[in-house]
């Protein structure tokens, strides 16, 4: 942000956006803290902040971690820690460093709760747990924020990285019950949300291509196919223009599956060892097996692996 303060540029995309103070602020912070902070008198805790330019659309990993204090920066570590132990299926490590954080008196507002319950929902997804607990969960931690929610306008929301994931994993509560018709439906108004909401084209990325990389599998499993390749491909091309691969191994390898389905077994194998060597490349192993074995299996594609194998042990 080289010719904005942070206040400043609050107000201008605001503005630019036709956002009241009202929608912007709405269960984040009061429409006067946010009018006070807009005006230079005051500036929010980080995690409203966060939010706060989230909902704008602006890139928040990269624009003003400087001004954080000691202790807020422990708490931040112990945050990325407790989501990195998450996305790994730690899940037993999780949930200690989740009771930990929740006796800091921090985690008591709606924001810092909201990532605790959002927290908890994952680790309930990750072990199985029983999916309307799990809604129920979801749903409550996006209230804190989001106090008008109702599924049938998540695509006019302003939303936060953080009740884009809450949203997801409703999502994912769905499909594990072979709801897709619902799933579908929760993942394309995000979509169409993050879409239209979002101006940094990097931060979109970031949450954007999970969205899109679930809605394809999705789409694929419910045999809309034509629409599932539509998606992958949009993804595919958000990653390269962003230079975000993350999900990229992944997407291919959903556009792999839908052309396997389609018939077309010599293109689709040629994506398998794409989605193969990217995360050979990235040494994301696990995720390479479960590739392997699944082409295998399914696709009867036999990947022919050169050189020594390291299985990541």
């Amino acid at each position: 942000m080289p010719y904005y303060s942070v206040a400043d540029l609050v107000k201008k995309l605001r503005t630019q956006k036709g956002m009241s103070q009202e929608d912007l602020a709405d269960g984040i912070m009061t429409t006067s803290n946010l009018s006070r902070f807009e005006s230079g008198l005051q500036m929010p805790q980080k995690d409203k902040l966060d939010a706060i330019l989230q909902r704008l659309g602006v890139d928040t990993q990269e624009t003003y971690n400087y001004y954080l204090n000691k202790r807020d920066y422990e708490i931040y570590k112990k945050c990325d820690h407790l989501k990195s132990l998450i996305a790994h299926n730690k899940n037993s490590d999780a949930s200690i460093l989740l009771d930990e954080l929740s006796e800091f008196p921090e985690f008591s507002e709606n924001i810092k709760k909201q990532f605790l319950m959002s927290c908890k929902a994952a680790i309930m997804v990750n072990l199985g747990e029983n999916n309307d607990k799990i809604r129920k969960l979801a749903i409550q931690a996006l209230l804190l924020t989001v106090p008008t929610y109702y599924d049938k306008y998540i695509s006019e929301y302003y939303l936060s990285d953080q009740e884009a994931r809450l949203i997801n994993i409703l999502a994912i509560t769905y499909y594990n019950e072979n709801n897709l018709e619902k799933t579908i439906k929760l993942m394309d108004d995000l979509k169409t949300s993050i879409e239209t909401m979002r101006i940094d084209e990097k931060h979109k990325s970031r949450i954007f291509t999970v969205i899109l990389y679930n809605l394809s599998k999705y789409l694929g499993l419910a045999k809309k196919y034509k629409e599932a390749i539509k998606i992958c491909d949009y993804s595919k091309k958000i990653c390269i223009e962003t230079s975000n691969y993350e999900n990229l191994p992944g997407i291919i390898y959903n556009k792999a599956y839908v052309l396997y389905e389609l018939g077309y077994k010599d293109v689709c194998e040629r994506l398998i060892y794409i989605a193969y060597d990217m995360l050979e490349g990235m040494e994301r192993y696990k995720e390479r097996d479960i590739v392997k074995d699944y082409a295998k299996d399914r696709m009867g594609i036999v990947i022919e692996v050169k050189g020594k194998q390291d299985n990541g042990y």
